[in-house]
C-alpha cells in the first residue's frame, strides 16, 4: 500500500504543480491554500482464483481539495481529475489499471476547517504484482 500512496502523491504533486499535498495527520496548523489531503486505502482483494487466492488488489485514492474560495476548491478538483482520471498510476513492482473516478462532490464548507471549502474526489484502480 505504501508504494501506491507514494506514487499517488508524486503524481498529484507533478500535475497540480504544488508541494501542498498532505497526509490527513500532516496538515500544517495554518496551511497555505489551496492544498490537498490525499489517502490511499490498504487495498481489497480483486478477482479470486480457484482455491480462494488472489494477487489482484483494488485500491482507492481519495483526495480532498481545500480552498478559501469556491474557485480554489474547484480548481483543485480539476487538477485532481487531470492527475488521476483515466490515468494508469506508475507503481514500482506493480501493474495498475486505468483509474476511474468513483466519488465526486461539489465543494462545501468544511465543518472542521473553519471557513475553508472542501471537495472530495476518489479514484479506483486495480493493481497486481508485475
Amino acid at each position: 500500500m505504501r508504494v501506491h500512496q507514494d506514487a499517488a502523491v508524486a503524481r498529484l504533486k507533478a500535475v497540480a504543480v504544488t508541494d501542498r499535498v498532505y497526509a490527513p495527520n500532516a496538515v500544517p496548523v495554518s496551511p497555505v491554500t489551496p492544498y490537498y489531503v490525499l489517502t490511499c486505502d490498504t487495498g481489497a482483494a480483486g478477482a479470486y482464483r480457484t482455491g480462494g487466492r488472489t494477487t489482484t488488489q483494488r485500491f482507492t485514492v481519495a483526495v480532498q481539495c481545500m480552498g478559501k474560495t469556491y474557485g480554489e476548491a474547484t480548481d483543485g478538483l480539476e487538477r485532481t481529475d487531470a492527475a488521476f482520471e483515466a490515468y494508469t498510476l506508475t507503481v514500482p513492482g506493480f501493474d495498475c489499471t486505468i483509474a476511474r473516478r468513483q466519488v465526486a462532490a461539489s465543494p462545501y464548507r468544511d465543518p472542521d476547517g473553519g471557513s475553508l471549502l472542501v471537495g472530495l474526489h476518489a479514484y479506483a484502480f486495480m493493481s497486481s504484482p508485475a
